[in-house]
């Protein structure tokens, strides 16, 4: 409700979702996915000094940014088991998607109500005292500052807050957090669920070395180079465990034309 409050917002237009891979890079995924780009800008504000991501301390600010409610609770029963120093976006990226999903927003038509029970003169309007009473106290409280915030830029010059405006605005931030949400879910689900744990720099170099060995995107590549590029990076993989994972595979992933790098880019960040 508070993020609502906040301005008319309008959710860019619906067209069709646009097809998603495995060996889209990082900067592509977020080009197609603009809400996405929106968090990892928001991300990017906590300014962090290596790639390895924010502070574990700054994520629960980081997640308020994105427009969520995160409390202390939560963050220590939700953080990743191994606890590192410090996360990277797709890891406050699933944090995100967890607490978007759980989190239960009154509807705007009962927020109405509510509100119109107060309003004993019917008159649209509530004292900026009594909303901010009643907005850091009842329920769940929101934290004053943000109160203050909000309601400072939208009173009138007799101390009123025309809440009925306030309201209307609900309806569009639902509809922009419900696509923000499907689109997260998206961008995490493009890049598999070892993205959490990976280096997305090396990932996006690797992809770029299988671009470059086959330059005509036929999708497949011999066996020796992909040992080859999977070893650039100073990582020590074996024929042997190349061997073992496309093996592995559901669906076969060898043919007489190679190794489709893209079934095995999948299954490495999949499984």
């Amino acid at each position: 409700m508070l993020d609502a409050m906040q301005g008319k917002r309008t959710l860019p237009q619906a067209g069709p979702p646009p097809e998603l891979g495995c060996c889209h890079k990082q900067a592509e995924l977020l080009e197609l996915l603009p809400l996405v780009h929106n968090l990892w800008e928001m991300f990017n504000m906590f300014n962090p000094v290596e790639p390895a991501g924010i502070r574990v301390g700054e994520v629960g600010c980081c997640l308020d940014a994105m427009g969520l409610a995160p409390t202390q609770f939560w963050l220590q029963a939700n953080m990743p088991q191994k606890f590192p120093t410090r996360l990277s976006f797709e890891n406050v990226l699933t944090l995100y998607c967890k607490l978007a999903n759980e989190e239960c927003k009154p509807k705007a038509p009962d927020v109405l109500r509510a509100l119109r029970v107060w309003d004993v003169k019917q008159s649209g309007k509530l004292p900026y005292s009594e909303l901010r009473k009643m907005l850091t106290t009842i329920g769940d409280p929101i934290d004053a500052h943000h109160v203050f915030g909000v309601l400072a830029s939208v009173s009138d010059i007799n101390g009123n807050v025309h809440y009925e405006d306030l309201v209307a605005n609900m309806n569009a931030h639902d509809a922009i957090a419900a696509e923000t949400l499907r689109q997260a879910r998206a961008y995490l689900q493009a890049l598999g669920r070892n993205a959490v744990d990976m280096d997305m720099v090396k990932r996006d170099e690797f992809i770029d070395n299988l671009r470059e060995a086959d330059p005509e995107c036929r999708g497949y590549i011999a066996n020796r180079k992909l040992l080859e590029l999977l070893n650039r990076n100073g990582t020590e993989f074996t024929a042997r465990e190349l061997d073992i994972i496309t093996g592995s595979m559901k669906s076969n992933s060898r043919t007489d034309k190679g190794i489709d790098y893209r079934k095995f880019l999948h299954y490495i960040m999949d499984t």
